[in-house]
């Protein structure tokens, strides 16, 4: 297994900033001087809004209404004018102190392209369905470790949850609601026209896990060009049933076929700092009932709370047999995680002739992780290369190899091995650095290097031990690779094909030492999961223009997928020779293997029609037949039509443009394979005998049927004030039937369900995208976006139509008294529980004992959504001159979480509500037994841990700086840009205690669940990226 020993060199980061000062220092010396002049069409008009930009610089103006605009340059410089709708000049500066400039109408430029389904690029005025495209410098300055987190706060409609589970741990994105009662509801991925592997390999429960990461996590944002957010079934409808999420469309960078040779280099450095957001009492210690503890045998048995008595400065007897001061020892987080850092180094050449163009490009990426001994290392090399072979035929090619190793990716929720548990519940008594034990194997007795627990229970783990000695390690290489061919019969009429690869093989070990406190003989496990999807289909396109204003765009295709996926994995336990971990040496041991291939085969086509450039109306359908489902098959229609109104007739004086647009569509979905039949498996062999059984726990039914998505879409696109002010408004309802679910019946049966088509869910909502180029003046930019979605989602039905308010449990908390369930006729989500028992006037009833009671009659309550119904978020960015500076505030309001977290704070006496009776009790219930107070809540209120999960973050921030081409030229540099970056700098508001809002342990349906998650890191920053 590859170790993980590489640091950043010594002295690198100052070393960049030494560059950074000399560079900016530089600048001033340069001489420049101020340029102004006018922008004019051919018919002698002047064009308010043209961009002037120095070449290789962030320095620029913008022409004002009379089409006049004033800059600073130097002689050598070279400034470039552009404007939609005319060919883009550039002019060199040399002495001139006045460059009047005539632009050309150049009629190609009117229009703007989107690349949408299947890769084609289409006129964005044609599209009658809501597509977000971002640029790939969206994912480069405040940078995520998994790109797919880079969305946050972007896009209209897309809710990203930040996963708290470390660097390498997987995303969760979710375009306009769940559609899926059970399955998965993340879009697909697409790179370069080729669907890619986006499976989850980990996740946390009820009963923990480790997340360990996904698909598009492996992809390097340096290799990106733009992301396209498909998120309508119209939009998606010619990907099929894999496309009932929606789509995200990635197209990487390549060579053009006109730039000679083109290196560039991207460096960047990010200190990543756990956010503490713990504020628990700091005034009793570790004990019971109220008391300092007077024996190591005392010290032990309230190793784990702080019930213990009130701190006072007084020697009390520890855990380890040592009397220390019953005080507050200091911030335990803070001393137990450290500080991390990513280092990113990636370097691209590019270049071409007249015929084809290439890019190559390899980066490191190099984390180490806040949880002591942990991290990430990911290599990625790309290569991309397309051309003409001939006057007729084209090609496009591209393939990326990668390798990533991850080293004791966070333990999440009530896994053990989760050192958040301890190092957050420690009594303020202890301090966290007394538990490191043996120097040298960190968390263990020196005497034997067994587990060096500071209480009782096995339970409330050494941190160290488990960061130190305790080890899960896995490595993924991962291929992605696509081939495309084109020719073109004639100018109207072309056939295309193409084939794409995604492999990958995993490995995967993990050790349980000896002297486990919870498995003292040790143990260790061992897999390997090797993965292959490849697809490939191939179209016949055509496309003719006629005299009278009328277009027509269409295509046929066909297309299939196989996807097949291997597995085996080896346990062994107990270890012969202690501290020896090998295989060969645990003394009982099993293991298995799981196969299993599925396969797509499908039709496809597109229809559409146009009139001046203005109306359009188009038509797609695509059958998919499934293996899965015996080979049956289902047709996606979907119909959609856009009219350029401000085209056809005369708008108010205020609007520049208007654009209507209406769509209706239908997808699919398939469910896994084998569950159509009974399948069986081998057991381990009973005196020499093979053990042979039934390998499901379902009943299988061979007559499922896909789920069916039908989705209505109406919007329009605006702009206002000379194209200064957009607006995008879209309003959808996308309803979800049959879906794949597993009924429950009874177990007498021998099993635990049956699969059924049943369940409707509901998901109405709207998107709003406002744009405002705020200032627009020589030296001065101002631009500004604010973007909302909000998602309304219903369980319509479930399984049984006869049964009211209906209820399908997608998972429970560790605390077992809170669950996350969809319940027919509320949102998606919800997180339910038991609620206090309250008297006529609202106030807790208690017992006999002065405990308080739960209300049993009511039952298990819905207390809210943990999936939020509202997000969004707030760009704003600024230059001036060579400078640049730009955030994101990003929002989500609607939501809730059960917290594990603080209730069980409550039971270790840590949470400050839990200062309340210490000294004179509560009611009936006396100070020396307030612990059972407050334990009773934990045990059986989840209402008391149920928080608004509301917030507002500022979730990105860069400053940047342009270094002047006058300077650059002399080192023979074409462009070079340093910016200074943070992420999840601010939460300016959030309701809920001890924890991030965002905690919640896995990627999956049962959003709103937290049970002591890895903490939030704020990061800071440098970039550097130079062109030569």
């Amino acid at each position: 297994m590859k170790q993980f020993n590489r640091q950043m060199p010594p002295g690198s980061l100052k070393k960049i900033i030494g560059i950074m000062l000399f560079i900016f220092i530089s600048h001033s010396l340069i001489a420049q001087n101020t340029i102004k002049g006018k922008v004019s069409s051919k018919e002698g008009e002047s064009l308010p809004g043209v961009n002037i930009l120095v070449k290789g610089t962030g320095n620029g103006a913008v022409t004002n209404i009379d089409g006049e605009y004033e800059l600073v340059a130097s002689p050598n410089n070279v400034l470039v004018f552009s404007f939609i709708g005319f060919e883009t000049q550039e002019v060199a500066v040399n002495n001139q102190s006045t460059i009047n400039i005539t632009l050309l109408e150049n009629d190609s430029d009117l229009k703007e392209f989107v690349v949408t389904a299947l890769g084609i690029e289409r006129d964005k005025e044609a599209l009658g369905y809501s597509v977000s495209e971002l640029d790939g410098k969206e994912f480069t300055q405040a940078r995520e470790t998994n790109i797919a987190n880079g969305l946050a706060g972007k896009v209209a409609g897309v809710n990203v949850s930040n996963i708290a589970s470390g660097p390498g741990g997987s995303s969760r994105v979710i375009i306009r609601g769940n559609t899926s009662l059970t399955q998965n509801n993340q879009p697909l991925y697409v790179i370069d026209g080729i669907p890619i592997d986006n499976s989850n390999q980990g996740s946390a429960g009820m009963w923990g896990g480790r997340d360990q990461g996904d698909g598009i996590g492996n992809i390097n944002p340096d290799d990106i060009e733009t992301m396209t957010v498909l998120k309508g079934n119209t939009a998606a409808a010619l990907y099929g049933s894999r496309a009932s999420n929606g789509v995200i469309l990635i197209t990487t960078k390549s060579g053009s076929s006109k730039q000679g040779l083109l290196l560039e280099i991207n460096s960047n450095f990010v200190v990543d700092k756990a956010i503490n957001r713990l504020d628990t009492q700091q005034e009793y210690g570790h004990g019971l009932n109220g008391l300092k503890p007077t024996t190591l045998n005392e010290a032990i048995a309230g190793g784990d709370t702080a019930w213990g008595g009130k701190l006072d400065g007084t020697p009390v007897m520890q855990f380890d047999g040592v009397e220390r001061p019953y005080s507050y020892s200091g911030d335990n987080f803070d001393r137990f995680y450290d500080v991390g850092h990513t280092f990113t180094n990636s370097i691209a050449l590019s270049g071409g002739t007249e015929k084809m163009g290439f890019r190559f490009s390899a980066s490191d990426l190099d984390n180490k992780g806040i949880i002591p001994n942990s991290g990430l290392e990911r290599n990625n090399f790309t290569m991309n290369a397309q051309g003409k072979v001939n006057e007729k035929l084209t090609f496009n090619a591209s393939g990326s190899y990668i390798i990533q190793t991850v080293k004791n990716p966070p333990a999440q929720g009530d896994l053990v091995s989760n050192v958040n548990y301890t190092v957050w519940s420690l009594a303020p008594s202890i301090n966290v650095l007394d538990l490191q034990g043996d120097p040298d194997r960190l968390g263990a007795r020196p005497e034997n290097g067994s587990e060096f627990l500071p209480a009782q229970t096995v339970y409330f783990e050494n941190p160290y031990f488990s960061a130190y000695q305790k080890s899960n390690k896995s490595e993924r290489t991962r291929l992605l690779g696509s081939f495309a061919l084109s020719y073109d019969f004639t100018d109207w009429l072309f056939l295309k094909g193409r084939t794409g690869i995604d492999q990958w093989n995993r490995s995967n070990e993990n050790i349980m030492p000896s002297g486990s406190a919870q498995q003292p003989l040790g143990s260790m496990q061992q897999s390997q999961t090797k993965h292959k999807e490849i697809n490939s289909d191939v179209m016949l396109g055509s496309k003719m223009s006629f005299k009278n204003g009328i277009e027509y765009n269409a295509l046929i295709g066909a297309a299939t997928m196989t996807q097949e996926r291997y597995g085996n994995s080896t346990n062994g336990n107990d270890f012969a020779i202690p501290f020896f971990y090998n295989y060969s040496n645990t003394i009982r041991r099993s293991g298995g293997t799981s196969y299993y291939t599925k396969g797509i085969n499908s039709v496809y086509g597109l229809a559409e029609v146009s009139y001046k450039a203005a109306l359009f109306l188009t038509a797609t359908g695509r059958k998919d037949w499934f293996s899965t489902l015996n080979g049956r098959g289902i047709f996606y229609p979907s119909i959609s039509t856009s009219a350029v109104l401000s085209e056809l007739m005369e708008m108010p004086s205020f609007m520049d443009y208007f654009k209507l647009r209406l769509a209706w569509a239908q997808v699919g979905g398939d469910t896994s394979p084998y569950v159509l039949n009974q399948t069986y498996s081998l057991g381990q062999p009973h005196y020499g005998n093979p053990q042979g059984g039934i390998a499901q726990d379902f009943v299988a039914n061979s007559g499922l049927n896909p789920l069916l998505a039908t989705e209505f879409e109406l919007g329009f696109n605006a702009q206002f004030a000379k194209n200064r002010i957009g607006l995008d408004f879209t309003v959808y309802q996308r309803t979800t039937k049959d879906d794949i679910l597993p009924a429950t019946i009874s177990q007498t049966s021998g099993y635990n369900s049956a699969q059924v088509n049943v369940g409707e869910v509901s998901n109405k909502g709207i998107e709003l995208l406002l744009t405002i180029q705020a200032i627009q003046q020589a030296n001065f930019t101002w631009n500004a976006s604010f973007n909302l979605g909000y998602n309304k989602s219903e369980v319509v039905s479930l399984i049984d139509p006869d049964i009211d308010g209906e209820r399908l449990q997608l998972d429970q908390n560790r605390t077992q008294n809170a669950y996350v369930e969809n319940i027919e006729g509320l949102p998606y989500g919800q997180v339910t529980g038991y609620q206090y028992l309250r008297d006529a006037s609202g106030n807790i009833v208690v017992n006999s004992s002065g405990l308080p009671m739960r209300d049993d009659e009511a039952g298990i309550v819905p207390f809210g959504s943990g999936v939020h119904p509202l997000t969004g978020g707030i760009t704003n960015s600024f230059s001036y001159k060579n400078f640049s500076l730009g955030f994101l505030v990003d929002y989500k309001f609607g939501g809730v979480i059960f917290s594990g977290t603080n209730s069980w704070l409550y039971r270790r006496g840590m949470h400050k509500n839990t200062l309340v009776g210490r000294e004179d009790g509560i009611g009936d219930v006396p100070a020396g037994q307030i612990s059972a107070y407050y334990n009773e809540i934990r045990n059986k209120i989840a209402e008391q841990f149920v928080y608004d999960a509301d917030f507002v973050k500022l979730r990105e921030i860069n400053i940047g700086y342009a270094i002047p081409t006058s300077f650059l030229s002399r080192i023979k540099v074409q462009e070079a840009r340093i910016s200074l970056v943070g992420r999840n700098l601010l939460l300016l508001h959030s309701k809920v205690e001890n924890i991030d809002p965002e905690s919640t342990y896995n990627e999956g349906n049962a959003q709103g669940m937290d049970f002591f998650q890895t903490p939030q890191t704020r990061s800071y920053g440098v970039n550097l990226n130079i062109k030569f």
